[in-house]
């Protein structure tokens, strides 16, 4: 990468919408992870499965909490 691709990333880093977002992702990710464990949780204890019910409802959901966490933490 060369100087100006670094000036780039800094502006947009700068942006007040993505600097609030930076800002907010540890909060973010700790609070997915704790959703994401509750229902894991849910769906050990009991033969109804949470996070079957969730994906009825948005089939994407459930993987893609599972997929953003993986991704903040470089797995």
């Amino acid at each position: 990468a060369n100087l100006h691709d670094y000036h780039a990333i800094i502006a947009e880093c700068s942006r007040p919408e993505n600097a609030r977002l930076i800002a907010a992702a540890p909060e973010l990710l700790a609070a997915l992870e704790a959703v994401i464990a509750a229902i894991d949780c849910y769906d050990s204890q009991h033969t109804a499965s949470m996070a079957a019910a969730i994906n009825r409802a948005n089939p994407l959901s459930i993987e893609a909490a599972r997929a953003a966490i993986a991704k903040a933490k470089g797995e």
